[in-house]
């Protein structure tokens, strides 16, 4: 009998799958990472189509299956401007972190809220110092959520150490405590972390 799931989702990666089909790797609020397939959604006349090209949040319907979820229906709930370049290469480091720090099914709300918090701030924020910050944010939250200990190196200096210890245990929020030059060496510490980390290979990092 077939199981029909509805949740919210944002969309991690798609890729072509069978002749007029999309694989989309969604996470999502009750379920944590999902592949599911979208029949015809390749097609221009696909109803899902509209729905499933924004990077905002979107509500999916899908039907478990013995190999493959299959989406039924999709909702856009939440457009994001995507043709703000800056603003969709910091987002996409959120979602290609996301996509590689979980295997299918592994459900974590403390993630999905901290996704969403991170794109809000990112699109109430037009200077690119502070996107920075926020990213590196992002990162540390990240981390920790994930049980991962962050130890500074000897290429940090003093105040960036203690402000990354005071980040890590939530001291602290947004605010104009990094220059644009130390904010930068957060920012490729941090990178280094994630890559040693997690194992893998962040290709969005290289859009910053």
């Amino acid at each position: 009998m077939e199981n029909l799931c509805q949740t919210y989702a944002i969309i991690l990666s798609k890729k072509n799958w069978r002749e007029d089909d999309l694989l989309f790797s969604f996470f999502t609020k009750e379920f944590g990472r999902l592949d599911i397939v979208a029949i015809g959604a390749r097609k221009l006349k696909s109803k899902l189509v509209g729905h499933l090209s924004s990077l905002g949040m979107i509500e999916i319907n899908f039907v478990r299956g013995r190999s493959n979820n299959k989406l039924t229906h999709a909702y856009l709930i939440k457009h994001l401007p995507v043709e703000d370049t800056e603003l969709y290469n910091f987002i996409h480091i959120t979602r290609e972190v996301v996509e590689k720090s979980f295997t299918s099914e592994e459900k974590n709300l403390p993630v999905w809220e901290l996704v969403q918090w991170t794109e809000e701030r990112l699109l109430e924020s037009h200077d690119k110092n502070i996107k920075k910050i926020i990213i590196n944010i992002f990162l540390i939250q990240v981390l920790k959520i994930l049980g991962y200990t962050i130890n500074p190196d000897n290429n940090l200096s003093g105040p960036i150490a203690s402000l990354l210890e005071d980040f890590r245990i939530g001291r602290i929020k947004q605010s104009k405590f990094l220059n644009k030059y130390n904010n930068n060496l957060l920012f490729d510490f941090l990178k280094r972390q994630i890559i040693r980390q997690l194992e893998v290979s962040i290709n969005t990092f290289k859009g910053i």
